[in-house]
């Protein structure tokens, strides 16, 4: 093997990886972030009225509770 082809197998080739591991990782990163702002605009304020509700109900059982 020659000089050449060695240095483009021993540095080039793993440089090439290296690169495309890392427009991977990125796009990856990309779609996560865009499900946690769907998280955390949707799902998280539909939890939050939720608890509220829970919270309601058990004050009502709470005063219900005691009248008896």
């Amino acid at each position: 093997m020659r000089l050449g082809s060695k240095i483009i197998l021993g540095y080039v080739l793993p440089a090439c990886l290296v690169i495309v591991l890392g427009v991977v990782n990125y796009q990856a990163t990309e779609r996560i972030e865009q499900q946690n702002a769907l998280v955390v605009g949707i799902v998280m304020p539909n939890i939050q009225a939720l608890q509220k509700i829970e919270t309601g109900g058990l004050r009502i059982i709470a005063i219900t509770s005691e009248l008896i």
